[in-house]
């Protein structure tokens, strides 16, 4: 039943039942406003497209395939429901084109690392403080493009080289200039891994420059010189320990580039602004930044601050009645590392799917000097519109409605069977226009009130309350009972 035939039947009902009651004014009266509420020319009147926007589909001149795609933007992102329940495709004729909603996904590769089997062959130490360890891989293992050098040890810091041979006769250099080390002392900032070039060599040679050092303790010696009880003389000296570099071992690992099936695709998205505070009680940099409610999943801090690790946490507001409480939706470990020539920096934050006009990131700084925050850089899916191409002509996509519900189109799974098999057409969204269609605020008001099921139940409600409160007082003056 529809909007306008609902009401109709409804009136028609209050009527037949209040015809034999026509001697009660109040009941005249409740019915007369009840029909004024129903049947008012706003109501009667034909809908106007509860949409606020919309936006051509634009087709190549050339295209003639049946099934059309159209990638949704930032103007859709910023202006529909977080379900995107408030879209519709309407054809030349003003009809509704089915439509099926899909993330858009792609075929990725990634590279995954195995371990490399090896055993070391010898062990040499050098004149200039430095040891030699040759590795050889075993003859089944694939040829390594790094190593790892795990150490129980802490605050160190040590060179690394490293040359490979086929046989183990003939070495060539591959690193010249690694770097392992641990600052742990004063950041948690440390590297354990070497990367190789691309090579075929079963033989790895790795020098380890400086494997001891001399470390100043935090003891010193007091000698003193006595004459009889009196202190003539004394003499402080620093202890200096040796701490050899313990190896406890060596991994090599190989790295191959595998095919995913599947994984959605990923793009940038430009940000409105952002704002950086510091929070002095809480030690923390909480940084804010709008969007256009694109769907993000991912951001990346840029910042010129090095050799830094810091907590962070991405939060998003969530409204409870009056209050506004921000709750964490992602979290990790802001990281960079610049020593020499050794450069490493991970500074994305990944969580899921969220579509947000205001997001919030909190670095824990403790007591480290808050980052220099430069940008913020967004990243998150894409989502398209698949459906078949009208013959009535361009179509229109509408957008941004409080009041329509999700559509549901028994085409969507032929959609989606069908675009594996059938090439499709990619279309291009015009710019955005307001639709002169829509409702002035007023009129849009009281659509919305007409058509949520809550304030007509109301209505009904009042309408019975009034009617049974009409009926009693007739009944009364019908015997003749006295108000």
């Amino acid at each position: 039943m529809t909007y306008h035939a609902f009401h109709r039947a409804l009136f028609a009902v209050l009527t037949t039942c209040v015809r034999p009651f026509a001697f009660a004014s109040a009941t005249r009266l409740v019915t007369s406003l009840f029909a004024a509420l129903v049947l008012s020319p706003s109501a009667c009147a034909e809908e106007p497209l509860p949409y606020q926007n919309y936006k051509n589909i634009q087709l190549a001149a050339s295209s003639n395939e049946t099934i059309v795609r159209v990638l949704l933007d930032s103007d859709i992102y910023a202006a529909t429901r977080k379900k995107f329940s408030d879209i519709r495709i309407l054809n030349a004729e003003g009809m509704e084109s089915p439509f099926r909603l899909e993330l858009v996904t792609t075929n990725r590769r990634e590279k995954v690392r195995k371990p490399c089997r090896s055993e070391i062959s010898s062990l040499d130490e050098n004149a200039d403080g430095s040891i030699t360890i040759t590795l050889k891989l075993d003859d089944n293992a694939s040829a390594a493009n790094g190593l790892s050098i795990f150490t129980p040890l802490t605050n160190h810091e040590r060179l690394v080289s490293i040359s490979g041979s086929p046989k183990g006769d003939e070495w060539q250099p591959l690193v010249t200039d690694g770097r392992i080390f641990d600052f742990s002392r004063y950041i948690d900032v440390s590297n354990r891994e070497v990367e190789l070039p691309k090579n075929q060599y079963r033989h790895l040679k790795i020098k380890i420059a400086d494997v001891t050092e001399l470390q100043q303790s935090h003891m010193m010696r007091i000698t003193r010189e006595l004459q009889g009880d009196d202190e003539v003389s004394r003499r402080e000296t620093t202890l200096v320990r040796s701490r050899p570099f313990r190896i406890d071992r060596i991994d090599c690992w190989s790295e191959e580039t595998r095919r995913m099936v599947k994984g959605n695709q990923k793009t940038k998205y430009p940000i409105i602004a952002f704002q950086t505070a510091e929070d002095l009680e809480n030690k923390s940099t909480i940084v804010t930044l709008q969007t256009r409610r694109e769907p993000l999943t991912s951001l990346t801090l840029e910042t010129s601050s090095q050799n830094f690790s810091r907590h962070v946490s991405v939060q998003v507001p969530v409204v409870h009645g009056v209050t506004t409480e921000w709750v964490e939706v992602g979290h990790g470990t802001l990281f960079s590392a610049h020593v020499g020539d050794f450069h490493r920096d991970r500074l994305k934050v990944t969580f899921s799917e969220q579509r947000e006009k205001e997001y919030r990131i909190v670095i824990r700084n403790g007591d480290s000097p808050p980052l220099n925050v430069a940008g913020i850089e967004t990243e998150g899916n894409l989502y398209q519109l698949v459906f078949f191409m009208s013959d009535s002509g361009p179509s229109r996509i509408y957008y941004g409605s409080e009041t329509v519900d999700r559509p549901s189109y028994d085409t969507s799974e032929v959609l989606a069977s069908l675009k594996s098999g059938y090439r499709t057409t990619q279309a291009r969204l015009g710019s955005e226009v307001s639709n002169p269609a829509f409702a002035n605020q007023s009129g849009t008001t009281l659509q919305r009130l007409l058509n949520n099921s809550l304030f007509l139940l109301g209505v009904i409600c009042l309408v019975v309350a009034a009617l049974a409160w009409t009926l009693f007082h007739a009944t009364r003056r019908i015997d003749g009972i006295p108000d």
